[in-house]
C-alpha cells in the first residue's frame, strides 16, 4: 500500500496540520516518517530551544469484525525544551497546553476517525541535563 493510500499516513498529516496551526511560526513540527530525526531535534533545540515531534500513528487494537478497522490508534506528540539555550518565549509546557486545547475533541471525518482522546502526559525529562521532555499520547479509531 502506497503512502498516498495509507490512512495512517493521511491521519498523521492531518494531525500535523492541526498542531501546526497553533504553534508559533518559529516552531517547526518534526516527524519520524522522514527518517532519523535526532539531528533535526538537536538543531531545533540549539536554534530556538524548543522542538515538537510527532510520532507516526500506531495501531494498538484492531476491530473484531469482517471489515478491518483500527479500533485504537495512538499517536505520541513530544514537546522538548532546552532551558539553557531557549531563545523563544514559548516553553514545552505552554506548547503542550496550546496543542491539547486545539486538538481536544477534534476528528478527521474523511478517514473515519473517531474523536481524539487525550491520554496521559509522560515526563521523560533527564535528571542530568537541562532538558524538559513531555510526551502527550492521543488516541482514536481509524478506517484502514
Amino acid at each position: 500500500m502506497s503512502e498516498e493510500n495509507n490512512n495512517l499516513y493521511k491521519f498523521q498529516e492531518w494531525l500535523e496540520t492541526k498542531i501546526a496551526a497553533v504553534l508559533p511560526e518559529e516552531v517547526e513540527i518534526l516527524c519520524r516518517r522522514k527518517g532519523n530525526i535526532d539531528n533535526d531535534v538537536r538543531n531545533a533545540l540549539s536554534k530556538i530551544g524548543v522542538a515538537v515531534v510527532i510520532e507516526p500513528p500506531l495501531v494498538r487494537q484492531w476491530t473484531d469484525s469482517y471489515i478491518l478497522k483500527a479500533e485504537v490508534v495512538e499517536s505520541e506528540i513530544h514537546f522538548i525544551e532546552n532551558v539553557t539555550l531557549k531563545k523563544s518565549d514559548r516553553t514545552a509546557s505552554g506548547l503542550l497546553l496550546d496543542v491539547s486545547l486545539a486538538i481536544h475533541q477534534e476528528r478527521c471525518d474523511e478517514l473515519g476517525a473517531s474523536v481524539l482522546r487525550l491520554g496521559q502526559i509522560d515526563d521523560l525529562s533527564p535528571a542530568d541535563q537541562p532538558l524538559v521532555h513531555y510526551v502527550l499520547t492521543v488516541s482514536n479509531a481509524l478506517d484502514i
